[in-house]
């Protein structure tokens, strides 16, 4: 279990995690994706982003995904048709389009990304159901939807409230280094959406 947190191999933690859930695979590309916004230049790039995440919560077609997917395709190659453009932009265009189809691979950030979506695939918490009260699901909900995670603490004190006394689940949540992102496995079983 301790290998767990100490691999820096992407490939093994997502050998570790391999075909449990799509949705989760899933997300774990568009927060890759995510880590990138700040250099992604083209709102066709961002848009696809968007997509992807609409997707996995049912809220997007196949359609509508192919569609973005094809804009943010020609948005790479109008990239490397511009003579004024910097390599890191064009990375991460490319980068978005292959986490569309799976997670990118090789970064220390990325790693960070497979734990928080998937917490510890060695030993599994079970969340119980008096857990979830209306507090612990409104600060979840709302974090979830707004894709800003700093009431993490505040939700580790709901769930303390309701009786949580899991060291995973409260350490997790205010472990002030983790950075959170939509599908973390603490705010995901908090809203019933594993």
């Amino acid at each position: 279990e301790a290998e767990w947190f100490k691999c820096e191999e992407p490939v093994l933690l997502l050998d570790e995690v391999r075909g449990k859930k799509a949705r989760k695979g899933r997300l774990l590309a568009v927060a890759w994706a995510r880590l990138l916004w700040p250099l992604l230049v083209d709102e066709r790039s961002r848009h696809v982003v968007e997509v992807a995440e609409r997707f996995v919560e049912g809220q997007a077609n196949d359609e509508e995904l192919s569609r973005a997917g094809n804009a943010a395709n020609q948005a790479y190659l109008d990239l490397w048709n511009t003579e004024d453009i910097n390599g890191w932009q064009i990375e991460a265009a490319r980068t978005v389009l292959v986490a569309s189809i799976r997670p990118g691979i090789g970064d220390e950030p990325f790693v960070d990304r497979v734990r928080e979506i998937f917490g510890n695939p060695l030993r599994k918490v079970k969340f119980q159901k008096e857990w979830r009260t209306s507090t612990a699901i409104a600060i979840a909900q709302q974090m979830y939807e707004s894709r800003d995670f700093s009431a993490m603490p505040i939700l580790a004190d709901a769930l303390q409230d309701a009786g949580c006394d899991n060291a995973d689940i409260l350490d997790h949540c205010r472990d002030e280094k983790q950075v959170h992102v939509r599908g973390c496995w603490v705010v995901d079983q908090v809203l019933g959406k594993t």
